[in-house]
């Protein structure tokens, strides 16, 4: 095992040992990274944003090897500390310790493997590799680590990114070794994750920062092929030109949606529907409803916009609330007062206490992009109908959809009380709650009690 601390010449002797194995070696733009930052005396962070296909992983391995091998850490007698692999999924963290033990075999140096972990005999130095889970990160002493595809990491459904709770752990359990070096290497994603900060931060005290396109960081790669293999040039940007993308945008075209408000429907009046969006009685929360009802030819007609302010909600309770709620569902003909899952419990005892019906929808990441993305189509189409309300207005053309590090979107709906009872209506008509496509109620004779009949039916089928 190397006791020299000359980081870049074992690093570089890396590079020839895979050459003579008949594989590739470092590429100009990973050796002139490591050249700037490996021998610094005092930086110990390098951060690197590299488009796809750019070698990042094989060449952070040879990072690992050398923090590994190429160091003389100190090690307590009966410890071991390990060099830390945290990668985005299980199945990505789960790759690098087989590859590890591979390179350290090839080297003739002894090591073992278990599961997630590769320890060296007989000098307390191992290797560890993991999902970007706060939780999985402590309890061990580090010698350094690398945050593979740092960007792109996720926590959960919610997809709130848990890069700087993780990199924090990770410090602290590298806190007994000052010259444990971190290596933060990844495509981009937006402006605003932890990997984007500290690349903005540029080169400091603390770091130094490397850019490279695709096909600069792995000349084997023209960018011609990168352009072949991916047309649309947004995406490309991102993942090839390493440059991040637009992650905060409008969730509704704005001409579109202004275009809603005062337009006449063409169709003959059908289903009628009550939405609501029910407050936890915060002073800037209102307790919201929407009145209307779908015409023959699908269109969604809004005619009735109102709710209760935080202050106004003192002096009503919820019962109260209910049975406005219940009058005005008999009025449009709706076959119940539909919400999604906040105070449903209270709303559906309040209600049935006046003999109407609660439906509520459990609201999920997918299920508000499926929502969203009908009330999009609608809009598009001139089939939704709006009378004049300057809150909803306003709320229509604010809300702000999230592009997650996950592929999925978030739609930042709090405080959107009005545009949320929408977002319900379209959540019911997904469940078939609220057909799309209303029913021909214009038949002569049809009277508003066999209108209330009818949608009832549809709603229980």
């Amino acid at each position: 095992m190397t006791a020299s601390p000359e980081r870049l010449q074992f690093f570089r002797s890396l590079s020839e040992r895979a050459v003579s194995r008949g594989a590739h070696p470092h590429t100009p733009f990973w050796d002139g990274a490591a050249a700037r930052f490996l021998p610094h005396p005092t930086v110990m962070r390098l951060v690197a944003r590299v488009g796809r296909g750019g070698v990042k992983s094989t060449t952070a391995l040879d990072f690992a090897l050398t923090e590994m091998v190429g160091v003389d850490w100190k090690v307590p007698v009966g410890e071991t500390h390990y060099f830390a692999w945290v990668s985005e999924n299980l199945d990505e963290a789960a790759q690098r310790p087989r590859q590890i033990e591979a390179r350290l075999n090839a080297m003739g140096i002894p090591c073992q493997r278990a599961g997630n972990t590769v320890t060296i005999d007989g000098f307390g130095i191992g290797f560890k590799s993991f999902a970007c889970r706060v939780g999985a990160v402590s309890g061990f002493r580090c010698i350094g680590f690398v945050a593979d595809e740092l960007a792109k990491w996720n926590a959960d459904d919610d997809a709130a990114d848990p890069a700087s709770e993780v990199l924090a752990s990770l410090r602290a359990m590298c806190v007994t070794h000052p010259e444990a070096r971190e290596f933060l290497i990844s495509s981009p994603f937006g402006e605003l994750d932890e990997h984007a900060r500290l690349f903005a931060d540029g080169d400091t005290d603390a770091q130094l920062t490397f850019y490279a396109p695709t096909w600069v960081a792995n000349p084997s790669v023209t960018e011609q092929q990168t352009r072949d293999r991916e047309p649309n040039p947004s995406i490309w940007s991102r993942e090839y030109l390493a440059v991040p993308g637009q992650t905060v945008s409008v969730a509704f075209d704005v001409t579109d949606a202004l275009a809603c408000f005062g337009r006449v429907p063409s169709g003959t009046r059908g289903m009628g529907f009550l939405t609501t969006d029910a407050s936890s009685l915060r002073e800037q929360d209102d307790f919201a409803f929407m009145a209307g009802y779908q015409t023959t030819r699908g269109e969604v007609v809004v005619t009735e916009i109102g709710g209760w302010s935080g202050a106004e909600q003192r002096t009503v309770t919820l019962s109260d609330i209910a049975q406005i709620l219940a009058t005005k569902a008999t009025q449009v003909g709706a076959w119940a007062v539909l919400g999604d899952q906040r105070e449903s419990a209270g709303l559906q005892a309040c209600l049935g206490d006046v003999g109407c019906d609660f439906r509520f929808y459990d609201w999920s990441l997918g299920s508000k992009d499926e929502a969203i993305q009908l009330l999009r189509r609608l809009m598009r189409e001139g089939k939704l109908m709006l009378p004049e309300h300057p809150r909803l207005r306003r709320e229509l053309t604010t809300l702000r959809a999230r592009l997650l590090q996950s592929g999925a979107t978030k739609y930042e709906t709090n405080g959107f009380d009005y545009a949320s009872c929408l977002v319900t209506l379209a959540h019911a008509m997904l469940e078939g709650d609220a057909p799309a496509e209303a029913p021909d109620l214009s038949v002569a004779g049809v009277d508003l009690a066999t209108i209330m009949r009818v949608t009832a039916e549809r709603g229980r089928l």
